[in-house]
């Protein structure tokens, strides 16, 4: 090895990417995560009850919907880093990257420059780092450091710039879950008026068939009343859809188990919904309201039939949910 800043792929690869081509996945992230810090600012919608009209729930759902991104535009978005972070490390591109990377340091200093070259591009592959994660990383470095770093300082950018991307990809998660959130408060309040979202919800999978059921159903298609709805990392159609298959097993076999289960999630639901609609009047004493607030659900509930059971695990759930985003709230006036 000659000069190891002159390195090259093996001539038998037809196809290695550019450096452009590898760093299109670090301006897709910049643009996404610019495109989703939007979802800060986007309250919880509250849904139509005791507290808010059909009206007020359907205003709000639709001056959301003017902030976001389409699923379309939002799946477009991020396709680059999703694709990227699925591939597995290509040695050639290492070598490449490491070369470039080494391009911009004085190799003189260097005890052993064929050694380091070896060791890095061994390492970074042995890692596990997908070929976007250490162009980028190593071009941060190439541009922030004035002196070459060692091979544990390159290990550590390329690994906090992948939980970076990573934690991007859950936002991209976050992105869809409040559209869904949007899109089943606007099915709740008269239907959505934007026909894709409403032909997308048709379509998705198995939450399609409980979506259509209509709105008294919506325990097993609204991931914010059933948190089991979300999908998890990694987790793949078919893996998905046997899990709510077991879920809906296990809820048909136990029926007032999940009885049970579906109250708490709704008693959660609510709290929270009551602690952001109420807060100006549960500021001053937030622990009068509540006790107020229970006591005549409470009596609401038992007036409709449930049982004592039911009223009871509502009640619990919905006092947790509301003191816990009081909490919350006041916590967040104190940081501004």
């Amino acid at each position: 090895m000659s000069n190891i800043t002159k390195l090259r792929a093996e001539q038998n690869t037809p196809s290695l990417p550019t450096q452009a081509a590898l760093m299109a996945a670090e301006k897709a992230a910049q643009n996404y995560m610019a495109r989703i810090s939007v979802l800060d600012r986007l309250p919880r919608l509250s849904t139509p009850g005791t507290y808010v009209s059909l009206e007020v729930c359907r205003h709000a759902a639709l001056k959301q919907r003017e902030q976001l991104m389409s699923r379309d535009a939002c799946r477009e978005l991020a396709r680059p880093l999703q694709q990227g972070l699925r591939m597995p490390p290509t040695p050639d591109v290492a070598k490449m990257v490491v070369g470039q990377l080494l391009t911009a340091y004085p190799t003189s200093k260097i005890g052993n420059p064929e050694a380091f070259f070896e060791t890095l591009v061994f390492d970074l592959v042995d890692e596990g780092i997908p070929d976007i994660v250490m162009a980028a990383a190593c071009q941060q470095l190439r541009r922030t450091s004035r002196f070459l770093p060692a091979i544990a300082e390159v290990i550590e950018a390329c690994r906090s710039k992948k939980s970076t991307y990573t934690a991007i990809c859950r936002g991209h998660m976050r992105y869809h879950d409040k559209l869904d959130e949007v899109h089943n408060i606007l099915h709740l309040t008269g239907g959505d008026p934007d026909a894709r979202e409403a032909d997308w919800k048709g379509h998705h999978g198995i939450l399609a068939v409980e979506y259509m059921k209509g709105a008294g159903n919506e325990y097993w298609y609204d991931p914010w009343l059933n948190p089991d709805l979300m999908e998890r990392d990694g987790e793949g159609d078919e893996e998905y859809d046997a899990r709510i298959l077991a879920l809906k097993a296990a809820a048909k076999a136990d029926p007032e188990t999940f009885a049970i289960r579906e109250m708490e999630a709704r008693g959660r639901r609510d709290g929270h919904g009551s602690a952001d609609e109420n807060r100006l009047r549960a500021a001053a004493d937030p622990l009068q309201f509540i006790n107020h607030e229970t006591m005549r659900l409470g009596k609401a509930l038992l007036g409709q039939g449930l049982s004592s059971e039911h009223v009871r695990v509502y009640v619990r759930a919905y006092q947790t949910a509301f003191e816990a985003r009081v909490a919350e709230q006041q916590v967040n006036r104190l940081k501004k």
